[in-house]
């Protein structure tokens, strides 16, 4: 009897370790939703290639929602951000994208609170001399695809921790993004 009551118990274990390992790279809200909007001022929605300006957003506000609504809030809920994140993927027939840009962009969200952020890049330099912004700039035209311009379907992501430690990132906020040379 105790053989397989300690058989059970090693069973039970296995089952239990094996269930862990799955979420080991999931991401722990620390409680709070990170959510990316109120473009009051609107998205980067038509950029040329040859501007000597930077893409902005001229104001956003990220929102800090309670994962549970009727739970209660606390001071390490609070969001701290270090980073944010656009990718690039092709919304015309092209396939040559930009790079990520990923850079510093430190901020505070407290917990069921805003915060506002005012002319957020969207690119850097190193996307702008990429391709095909250099074919646009310099041919006019995209010559992979022959494209008079290119559209980009953009994916904006903030990362950061709560006070508590918590990895914490905002879900992809996404639009489209058209090229001129």
């Amino acid at each position: 009897m105790l053989k397989k009551a300690s058989g059970l118990l090693v069973i039970s274990l296995l089952l239990a370790l094996a269930g862990c390992g799955g979420g080991a790279s999931k991401v722990d809200s620390g409680g709070v939703i990170l959510e990316v909007g109120d473009f009051t001022q609107g998205l980067p929605i038509q950029v040329s290639a040859s501007a000597t300006t930077l893409p902005v957003i001229p104001t956003l506000t990220i929102h800090s929602i309670l994962r549970d609504p009727t739970g209660t809030s606390s001071s390490l809920m609070d969001v701290t951000l270090d980073t944010l994140q656009v990718t690039f993927d092709r919304a015309d027939r092209g396939t040559r994208v930009p790079p990520a840009y990923v850079v510093r962009s430190p901020g505070f969200v407290p917990s069921n609170g805003t915060l506002n952020i005012l002319n957020e890049p969207v690119m850097g330099n190193t996307q702008l001399n990429s391709q095909p912004f250099l074919d646009l700039r310099t041919y006019g035209v995209d010559r992979e695809t022959g494209g008079a311009f290119a559209t980009f379907n953009c994916h904006l992501t903030y990362f950061g921790k709560t006070l508590s430690g918590k990895t914490v990132q905002s879900e992809p906020f996404s639009w489209t993004m058209e090229v001129l040379p």
